[in-house]
């Protein structure tokens, strides 16, 4: 745990901390591209003028970086011990294992994505005139809820690529270098001995 903190440190660690979830909660609602992007943002009537726009274009993602370094930061420097309890359930765990074969098969999900959300890009077709008549906040939850569904569908990927390659291939790294690691070691043995 940390060693005791300033009064002026701990007013800063509280504004910072405010700040960075203030930028977390701002992306997760806007998208972190805002709306020249379109797609990652379910505000169709965006309520900042075009600079603001542009602004949140260019520094959105830069800020989240920035807000999560931040918040982990606090959690190793032991600033956080409620957030690094929630970070540490062994309830994220498998999806920790999961995560690099989760990020790499989503170009999947996009290739889905394209063909699920053609029905929705055609005026006449049945899909979008039952979409068109749901309210903005309806179609706010709907587009959280898909984003809920791609991740679960990159995760169900997935397992098979974790069980089929990335566990496989890391466990033969880990023997390929062991094997060179106790070769070089041999090696070395074998010259610090004497010569007759």
């Amino acid at each position: 745990v940390a060693a005791s903190v300033s009064p002026t440190a701990a007013v800063l660690h509280g504004v910072l901390t405010a700040l960075a979830w203030a930028v977390l909660a701002f992306v997760m609602y806007f998208g972190s591209s805002g709306p020249l992007v379109g797609v990652e943002s379910p505000m169709q009537l965006y309520p900042f003028g075009f600079q603001a726009a542009q602004l949140q274009f260019v520094l959105g993602r830069p800020l989240v970086g920035a807000a999560a370094s931040y918040l982990l930061w606090k959690i190793l420097a032991g600033h956080s011990p409620q957030l690094q309890a929630v970070l540490a359930a062994p309830l994220w765990r498998p999806f920790a294992r999961l995560s690099y074969s989760a990020y790499l098969m989503q170009v999947l999900g996009f290739a889905l994505s394209f063909w699920l959300l053609a029905p929705f890009g055609s005026a006449g077709s049945p899909v979008a005139q039952v979409a068109s008549a749901f309210s903005q906040t309806s179609k706010v939850l709907l587009l959280y809820a898909w984003v809920v569904l791609y991740i679960l569908f990159a995760f169900a990927v997935a397992v098979p690529s974790y069980a089929c390659i990335e566990h496989p291939g890391t466990a033969l790294g880990r023997k390929l270098a062991l094997t060179a690691v106790r070769r070089s070691a041999e090696g070395h043995g074998e010259l610090a001995k004497p010569l007759v």
